[in-house]
């Protein structure tokens, strides 16, 4: 009687440790092709458009609440000579936030090989609440890459955007370009 309360109670025991552990337990995010319709990053039309499934936990160069959901998205190619790399993420369950783990430059040159192998950055500029940096790429275009903010919640952010435009023009990018580019990107919270 005394071994089926014992192997009872162990049981027991493992199931909540299961349980536990599987609600916490982090998911890999799945990248999956995407009609650019879908998207909810704002980018010029014709670029290749991919997004994961909503998954658990933050993993990469930002972190994620505990116990919440996420989903992330991205946006590029190539149009007119100018190469688009376009990154979310989005914060999909109520009481999460996201935080951006590294700064502007560390997570392009994560994220990209153009900024991977890059030179020269410039200092972090703001542009009206957007961060944006200047450098020249890997295979030396001109490049800007930013970083947009979507709304306060929590302890961080409902959604993060990266982005990056580069063009082999060999010239610093214009501040009227870098605002144009600011004011074209978004994402569709």
């Amino acid at each position: 009687m005394m071994a089926r309360i014992a192997f009872g109670s162990a049981l027991s025991t493992l199931c909540v440790i299961a349980l536990v552990g599987g609600a916490s337990a982090q998911q890999a995010p799945v990248w999956s092709d995407i009609e650019c319709i879908q998207s909810k990053i704002i980018a010029p039309p014709g670029l290749k458009c991919r997004a994961t499934q909503e998954y658990a936990g933050g993993t990469g160069y930002w972190s994620g609440g505990a116990g919440g959901t996420f989903r992330r998205w991205s946006t590029e190619g190539t149009l007119n000579g100018h190469k688009f790399f376009y990154h979310a993420n989005e914060v999909t369950s109520l009481g999460s936030s996201i935080m951006e783990a590294k700064s502007l430059q560390d997570g392009l040159q994560e994220m990209t090989r153009e900024a991977r192998g890059a030179s020269n950055f410039s200092q972090l500029g703001d542009r009206g609440g957007v961060e944006y940096i200047t450098f020249v790429g890997a295979d030396g275009e001109s490049c800007v890459g930013i970083r947009k903010y979507g709304p306060s919640v929590r302890a961080g952010y409902q959604w993060i955007l990266n982005a990056m435009r580069c063009s082999s023009t060999g010239k610093p990018v214009p501040q009227v370009e870098i605002d144009r580019f600011i004011a074209a990107a978004g994402f569709r919270g």
